[in-house]
C-alpha cells in the first residue's frame, strides 16, 4: 500500500514550485510526494504483484465463503487532534498512516463492497466497529448482512459519552 500512496503522490511533484513552499506544506508530505516521484518500474511493478497477490489471496477465500467479518479498527476512537492512535505518536509517517489501518486491503486488493457497523461498546463508552466485507461488485450482500446485523444488535439509538 505504501508503495501506492508514494506513486500517487509522486506524480504531483510536477505542480509544486521548486522553492519557496516554506513551511505552507508539511515536510513528510513533501518527502512523500519526493519519494513518490522518485519510484522506479521496479518498485511499481513490485507493488503491482503485491497487490496482484493480495486479490488471489482473497478471491481464494471467496470460493468459500460469501462473506468476510473483521474489526473496522484495531482500536476505539482516539483524541480528535490526531490522525493516529497516539501510540503511533512520533514513528514515521508511514506506520503513522498504514501501522493500525485494518481497511486499506479491501480498497487496494479488491472491487470489494465493505460496511462498518457499530458492534458494541468499550469499557469507556466508545464504539466498536465491524466490517463486512463481500465479494467483488456483491453490494447487495453486504448491505444485507448489515441490515441483518443491525436487526438483531440495534444501534441508531445509541450514542457515545460526550
Amino acid at each position: 500500500m505504501w508503495l501506492h500512496w508514494q506513486a500517487f503522490y509522486g506524480q504531483f511533484e510536477p505542480l509544486l514550485p521548486t522553492e519557496g513552499l516554506g513551511d505552507e506544506v508539511d515536510a513528510e508530505l513533501l518527502e512523500l510526494i519526493s519519494s513518490g516521484a522518485a519510484l522506479g518500474m521496479a518498485e511499481l511493478h513490485q507493488a503491482s504483484a503485491l497487490r496482484k497477490a493480495m486479490w488471489d489471496q482473497l478471491m481464494e477465500l471467496f470460493e468459500d465463503h460469501d462473506l468476510l467479518v473483521v474489526p473496522t479498527m484495531p482500536c476505539t476512537a482516539f483524541p480528535d487532534d490526531l490522525d493516529h492512535p497516539p501510540e503511533f505518536t512520533g514513528r514515521p509517517l508511514r506506520d503513522r498512516i498504514l501501522g493500525w489501518l485494518m481497511t486499506y486491503p479491501f480498497n487496494l486488493a479488491a472491487s470489494c463492497p465493505v460496511i462498518s457497523v457499530p458492534c458494541g461498546w468499550d469499557s469507556d463508552g466508545l464504539p466498536i466497529g465491524m466490517s463486512i466485507v463481500g465479494r467483488p461488485w456483491d453490494d447487495i450482500g453486504v448491505l444485507g448482512a448489515g441490515a441483518n446485523f443491525e436487526r438483531v444488535r440495534p444501534w441508531a439509538d445509541l450514542h457515545p459519552l460526550l
